[in-house]
């Protein structure tokens, strides 16, 4: 519990679920529910001070996502893969650290500060769930913070563009900076 308060999570949003890998005890099956005789006595056991708490399967169902608080502040679009020629552009996929993308933009690849027009615009989660492309026209024209999109990028040679690019508007570009300063921790076993 210190070792997380310390790092910065709040106690409040902190749930401890009591669980065994090995036997399954308390994963899924609630444990006033002893369906399997051979974890009876740990069932028992857990019961005897773990009285209404959730399972782990109940605790992951009851999770709350954070809401996208980052549609407001200036976009930026991280370039996690650059799949190639398609077309009339060059096709990445990129993952929408903040703010809101729609198609037809013009926006600026940094750090080279080549301008670019998104072409073609696709969510990946949801082209996932449809299964096509041509289904998933819905949020063909737009993305929002927090989204993996796929993007078809004119005005701009595949060599020039590369995994760690960002993409901003040419108003809001962050400044770049010499050096990164940053707090690692490291959970020793």
């Amino acid at each position: 519990e210190t070792f997380l308060t310390s790092i910065g999570y709040a106690e409040s949003k902190l749930r401890y679920v009591p669980v065994s890998g090995l036997t399954g005890v308390n994963v899924y099956t609630d444990k006033r529910k002893r369906v399997d005789p051979t974890t009876a006595a740990e069932y028992a056991a857990l019961s005897s001070w773990y009285e209404n708490g959730p399972t782990l399967w109940q605790a992951l169902d009851g999770f709350v996502a954070p809401v996208r608080k980052n549609v407001e502040k200036p976009l930026l679009v991280i370039v996690t893969d650059v799949l190639g020629e398609q077309g009339k552009g060059v096709a990445v996929r990129a993952k929408m650290a903040t703010g809101w993308l729609g198609l037809n933009e013009t926006l600026i690849v940094l750090p080279i500060g080549d301008a670019v027009t998104v072409h073609k615009l696709a969510s990946v989660q949801s082209l996932e769930a449809s299964g096509s492309q041509s289904s998933a026209t819905d949020r063909s024209k737009y993305a929002i913070s927090g989204e993996l999109v796929d993007l078809t990028l004119t005005g701009i040679d595949v060599s020039r563009i590369s995994t760690g690019s960002v993409l901003c508007r040419d108003e809001w570009r962050p400044p770049l900076g010499r050096y990164c300063r940053a707090k690692i921790w490291i959970l020793d076993s």
